[in-house]
């Protein structure tokens, strides 16, 4: 019974933690983007018909497709390739963006915590950078591995170049599919 009951627990904190997940998209990413598909549509752009498409299919992916404990790590690849693409709305040329991802499984992860990590390297990298930023994303798997890499080119106060880096890895592809992945700030 006390197994039951601490299983239960573990799971309503899950939920809890996935729902404020859900929650955290910057509502400023989302004005911001509104704004650049109303700007693109009183220009009459191309591009206003696939940036409302993006913005679809993110809202789509966080509202039905991520209740789940896992989604499918080509799901989150999608998710950040539509959200670098709307950002890039907002810096034009100015923002380099390069995002590399190879994986050979189609493995399970937490749900929205890519969008996460690139959200906060988009806020604190090209945000509050009126230079070019720079902002360079890898999701790789090597055997039981996946590795994500977030670096933006942020100048701290101290006019310092300072890199920000997270790794998501799993220990053995099994237990990945079973268990949150682990979070490390090298």
């Amino acid at each position: 019974m006390v197994n039951k009951r601490a299983l239960d627990l573990e799971k309503q904190k899950a939920d809890i933690e996935l729902m404020a997940l859900k929650a955290q998209l910057n509502p400023h990413f989302l004005f911001n983007t509104l704004n650049n598909i109303y700007s693109l549509s009183v220009m009459q752009s191309p591009r206003t018909s696939p940036a409302i498409a993006r913005l679809s299919e993110i809202l789509d992916t966080l509202l039905y497709r991520s209740g789940g404990m896992y989604v499918p790590v080509s799901q989150e690849i999608a998710l950040l390739q539509n959200y670098i693409e709307l950002e890039k709305l907002r810096y034009d040329d100015r923002l380099v963006v390069t995002f590399d991802h190879h994986t050979t499984d189609d493995a399970g992860i937490a749900p929205l915590i890519l969008l996460s990590l690139a959200e906060n390297a988009f806020k604190h990298g090209a945000g509050e950078d009126a230079g070019s930023p720079e902002i360079h994303i890898n999701l790789h798997q090597h055997q039981d591995q996946l590795t994500f890499t977030i670096s933006n080119t942020f100048r701290a106060q101290e006019n310092r170049s300072r890199v920000s880096v997270c790794r998501i890895s799993a220990s053995s592809w099994p237990s990945f599919t079973r268990k949150p992945i682990l979070l490390r700030h090298p």
